[in-house]
């Protein structure tokens, strides 16, 4: 499934690392790492299922599911504008791993 909710977010993270899947969060801040350099690294995500985690718009995500995350990774902008708009940066990234995976 491409999109989902979850009335606790923090729950369904836990029980997405249980499943076997890794967890990346799409969002900025000091940890977080430029997509394309992890790509171009990495020559894209291991085997493993990996759920792209997107927060709200304006308060990113949830600072508790950033710890579970393995990586942390922002795509790269140019000039003043600090940020897509999440559905925009989900497709971008996603289209990103995708062509990664394809290697």
């Amino acid at each position: 499934t491409l999109f989902r909710s979850h009335a606790d977010p923090l729950l369904a993270a836990r029980a997405l690392l249980e499943s076997g899947r890794r967890l990346w969060a799409l969002e900025g801040g000091p940890r977080s790492e430029d997509l394309y350099d992890v790509l171009d690294h990495a020559g894209g995500p291991e085997s493993a299922p990996l759920v792209l985690v997107c927060g709200h718009e304006v308060s990113g995500v949830d600072p508790r599911i950033l710890e579970l995350c393995e990586r942390v990774v922002r795509i790269p902008m140019a000039g003043i504008k600090g940020s897509l708009n999440v559905s925009v940066a989900f497709g971008v990234a996603v289209y990103a791993l995708r062509h990664a995976a394809r290697g």
